[in-house]
Parts: structure tokens; C-alpha cells; sequence
């Protein structure tokens, strides 16, 4: 009996072990950016989930606060984004940003992200409420980037 327990008690440690494992390594990889949008702060960055990420999305440029053009496409984004829940990948994970952005001062998180399978940048891009940042993108989102008269 005593070999049976013991063989129980390495068997739940093991799984322990495991799912400190595999907790720690997720709190690394894109995986963990996902939630739904708690505040948007302008037309290119929110607060994600309850951890409230700072996330900035990848190639999107922004118009000075109190603009026309900074209220109406913060709107859009808050519209985007709406309720779903939203994937993110951190630059440097495969995104269209990697290895331009460097080391940025402060707790923002620079992503390329997702809502139900579409790309948020792209989505802003179409609609045009803003302009590619191509010194960060390259050209990535050309296909889809025109920046409206009307907003730039």
C-alpha cells in the first residue's frame, strides 16, 4: 500500500511540475494576450483584459489628441473592437513589426492583433483611419493601407 501511495504522491508532483512548467513558459509567448478591450486610449492602443495590457498595435499612426480626426477614428477602434475577444502577438513574435520597434520606454506593448480572425490594423487601414507606418512595417499592409482625405 505504501508503494502505491508514494507512487501517487510522484505522479501529482509530477503533475504539478508540469503545470508550473507549462504556466511559466505561457506567461512568455503571444498566448497570454488575449481578452477583451477594457479602455481604448486613442485610435492605435487600448487596455486589454483584466491584466490591462497597454497594447499598441504595429504600424498604426495616430492623429494629436482632440483633433476631429483623433476622436473619430478612436471611435472606430472602440467600434472594432467592440466586446469580442481580441488576440494579440507581441512584436518580435512574427509580426510586421519585429525587430524595428527596439526597447520603448514604459509598459507598452507593441502587437499585431486580432478580432475574430481579422487582423485589428488591417481593418483600420481598409477603412481609412489611419496610415501605414511603413519605417515600422515595411510595407506589410500595402495592399490594404489608403489614407482617407478626409482624416489625413
Amino acid at each position: 500500500m505504501k508503494q502505491f501511495s508514494a507512487s501517487n504522491e510522484a505522479r501529482s508532483w509530477l503533475i504539478v511540475g508540469l503545470l508550473v512548467l507549462i504556466n511559466g513558459v505561457s506567461s512568455t509567448n503571444a498566448e497570454e494576450l488575449q481578452g477583451k478591450a477594457i479602455q481604448v486610449l486613442n485610435q492605435n492602443s487600448f487596455l486589454l483584459g483584466s491584466e490591462k495590457w497597454h497594447i499598441a498595435l504595429c504600424g498604426v499612426s495616430y492623429r494629436p489628441e482632440g483633433s476631429e480626426q483623433f476622436n473619430e477614428s478612436k471611435h472606430f477602434l472602440e467600434k472594432t473592437l467592440g466586446e469580442d475577444q481580441i488576440q494579440c502577438r507581441r512584436e518580435g513574435e512574427g509580426t510586421p513589426c519585429d525587430g524595428r520597434i527596439g526597447n520603448m520606454p514604459g509598459d507598452i506593448i507593441y502587437a499585431q492583433c486580432f478580432v475574430d480572425g481579422k487582423d485589428i490594423a488591417e481593418v483600420i487601414f481598409e477603412a481609412g483611419y489611419s496610415c501605414e507606418m511603413l519605417n515600422y512595417t515595411k510595407g506589410f499592409y500595402s495592399r490594404s493601407a489608403r489614407c482617407s482625405s478626409k482624416l489625413w
